[in-house]
């Protein structure tokens, strides 16, 4: 039982960082992110409608990253992920503590 609570606690943590990571990216709309509701491949997935809300948008993206490729994003060299034209990133000492 404590190894799950330990495993559901770093899945929740790992979420949560995606998700303001997803957030601080939507908001600043670098053109790298900016783009990623016009390619075919994505527009009509929930995260991509504004119709609803900024929670909800970041859950859906953040739920459609399987949890070994979350896990890869939280090193100093990123990997990126394609399917939601997620790109890799070198993190540097940028949110690393």
């Amino acid at each position: 039982m404590p190894r799950q609570n330990t495993l559901r606690q770093m899945k929740t943590s790992c979420l949560n960082w995606l998700a303001l990571v997803l957030q601080c990216s939507l908001i600043g709309a670098d053109p790298l992110w900016g783009d990623v509701c016009t390619d075919d491949s994505v527009r009509s997935l929930p995260f991509c409608d504004t119709s609803l809300g900024l929670e909800d948008r970041v859950t859906d993206y953040v739920h459609r990253i399987p949890t070994k490729h979350q896990i890869s994003m939280m090193k100093h060299g990123a990997d990126g992920y394609v399917p939601l034209k997620i790109p890799s990133y070198q993190w540097w000492s940028e949110g690393l503590q």
